[in-house]
């Protein structure tokens, strides 16, 4: 049934993560996809693994998504 399917969320980072607060802040019933970079959620859209991400502009970790 289409109510009980959970969106599919990619984010750069882990659980508990900025990006996982603000994707929770959309929506809590989400099915999480963690990637290590930002070239990884970009990848995960485009092959339907997930159906949208969360990223920031800049990250003083992982550089910014220009980058990308």
């Amino acid at each position: 049934r289409y109510d009980t399917l959970r969106m599919k969320i990619t984010i750069q980072g882990q659980r508990g993560s900025f990006h996982h607060i603000v994707a929770e802040d959309f929506n809590t019933d989400i099915e999480l996809v963690c990637c290590d970079t930002f070239s990884e959620v970009f990848a995960t859209l485009k092959d339907s693994t997930a159906d949208q991400a969360v990223v920031v502009i800049e990250n003083s970790l992982y550089g910014g998504i220009a980058d990308v």
